[in-house]
């Protein structure tokens, strides 16, 4: 019921787990406002599979747009200033 409306919106991003209860997608050739639309897709997607109900639980979703070489340089530095946005 999660995965599908969290699978990314084109084929060449990459989405995976990247902690415990943490998700992380990948949009290769995207700028930050590209990254922001895309992930606010996902996140209406992720409300529509749940019922949008605030009674029932349901996974919460922050978004940390990032963009490779202007927030980092590599993989770790990236995924620390996005978790930072959060």
């Amino acid at each position: 019921r999660f995965a599908r409306p969290c699978s990314p919106p084109r084929a060449a991003a990459l989405a995976g787990r990247v902690g415990d209860n943490e998700f992380g997608v990948v949009f290769p050739e995207t700028n930050k406002r590209q990254a922001g639309e895309k992930a606010a897709g996902i996140r209406q997607r992720v409300e529509e599979a749940f019922g949008g109900s605030q009674d029932a639980p349901h996974p919460r979703i922050w978004v940390g747009a990032v963009e490779n070489p202007i927030d980092g340089a590599d993989a770790t530095s990236l995924f620390q200033k996005a978790h930072a946005l959060t």
